[in-house]
């Protein structure tokens, strides 16, 4: 082999989940924001999501891969332990075929999506302080805007820790936590400006295999039940 000759470098399943992960717009006063990102790359339509009860199905014959991303907060306004979801479909070309993100334990379409960075990164809206996806701003119109406002400052740590069925047996609730993080959390509470102006990406460095996200997960949220028990 000469100079100039050299291969390509192999791009990695990181390199893939960082090159169409998505870019969210955050409220002008969203407190929270994602500590880790894990992905998946599922190359088959119908396969289990490792992170959520669904099977992602291939939105389009043009469709050749999912990358699933799975976003931790620490905090949700309401309760801590945070988990969300965006499925971004990847054709053969390279191009975006589908979008959809998940929002209060379910999922939907995001598509189209009103934005698009650079060809791949997606632009969804992240609900105020309760981190659920949509694809524009259209939820957040003045006659609904009081709904999401009493979510963040009425209802502010009323649920205290959450434990979805994932982690069962993993995340055991103790008594008490529920109000460690409903102490915590009223002291979060906000108003929404129900501006989005804030547009954050998701950093390379965020981003691990979802498995070893689902490892940390467990260890995070003790860290975090430790830290709160200690400052009483």
């Amino acid at each position: 082999m000469t100079l100039g000759d050299e291969e390509p470098p192999v791009e990695t399943e990181l390199d893939l989940a960082d090159r169409y992960s998505p870019l969210i717009r955050y409220d002008d006063n969203e407190p929270f924001f994602p500590l880790r990102v894990g992905y998946t790359i599922l190359r088959r339509s119908g396969e289990a999501s490792p992170s959520f009860p669904r099977a992602v199905n291939f939105a389009t014959p043009e469709t050749t891969a999912v990358i699933e991303y799975a976003l931790y907060w620490d905090w949700d306004i309401q309760h801590l332990y945070e988990l969300e979801h965006v499925w971004t479909h990847v054709g053969a070309g390279g191009e975006v075929t589908f979008v959809e993100a998940s929002a209060h334990g379910g999922y939907r379409a995001m598509w189209p999506v009103e934005e698009m960075v650079g060809g791949t990164h997606p632009v969804l809206y992240s609900e105020p302080g309760k981190h659920a996806f949509s694809r524009d701003a259209s939820p957040y119109t003045p006659e609904h805007q009081a709904r999401y406002t009493a979510s963040a400052w009425d209802k502010a740590g009323s649920m205290g820790l959450l434990v979805t069925k994932i982690f069962e047996g993993k995340i055991i609730k103790q008594s008490g936590d529920d109000a460690l993080v409903q102490a915590h959390l009223k002291k979060c509470a906000f108003k929404p400006a129900f501006i989005f102006e804030r547009r954050e990406p998701i950093a390379r460095e965020l981003l691990s295999p979802w498995p070893e996200v689902f490892e940390w997960i467990p260890r995070r949220v003790q860290a975090v039940r430790d830290e709160l028990s200690a400052a009483r």
